[in-house]
């Protein structure tokens, strides 16, 4: 709005100043063509404003529209870190609830002999069979993943290098067996 004002002080400026300089007859009216230049030029910058308006709405729009999303990813962040949170609390409770529990299965597949054990881990549950395994010392813990089927192998080594992020399985499906 305030181009436009400017606008028409200029154009109003420059007709004046097209008066003064003598463009008119003697009766003084202006004299044929001697303002069509100047009307063109006010056409144009009148056409210029509303294009430099148009494109100042149309960047604000855009600019509240970022703001929006803006505000929609921080809700989703700081619900995604309240998940975290929540799930951090759970596996501590868990681990301290069942831990005791674990080490102790962990024990008993210890001294099972290693093809046996790799049986029975195998038929477990995938995260309780990365436990137990994770709390056997290496060298058993080889032997016993040796006689397990390679698929579950991997998938349990991946597991106890890196316990929180998903396995192979997992990022495909989306979701852990």
């Amino acid at each position: 709005m305030k181009r436009l004002s400017v606008i028409a002080l200029v154009g109003l400026a420059v007709g004046t100043a097209v008066t003064v300089t003598g463009q008119e007859t003697s009766d003084g009216t202006p004299k044929p063509g001697a303002g069509e230049g100047v009307v063109r030029l006010l056409e144009e910058l009148s056409q210029r404003a509303r294009d430099l308006e148009e494109k100042e709405w149309e960047v604000a729009e855009r600019e509240r529209a970022v703001a929006e999303l803006e505000q929609l990813l921080d809700a989703r962040v700081a619900e995604l870190e309240s998940l975290r949170e929540q799930l951090e609390a759970r596996i501590t409770a868990w681990t301290e609830k069942d831990g005791p529990r674990v080490d102790q299965l962990a024990k008993v597949y210890a001294a099972m002999d290693p093809g046996r054990a790799g049986e029975l881990l195998d038929e477990l549950e995938l995260d309780l069979a990365v436990l137990v395994l994770g709390r056997i010392k290496q060298k058993q813990a080889a032997a016993i993943l040796t006689r397990m089927p390679k698929d579950k192998t991997l998938i349990i080594s991946e597991r106890l290098l890196r316990p929180l992020e998903p396995g192979p399985d997992e990022r495909e499906n989306g979701r852990r067996p």
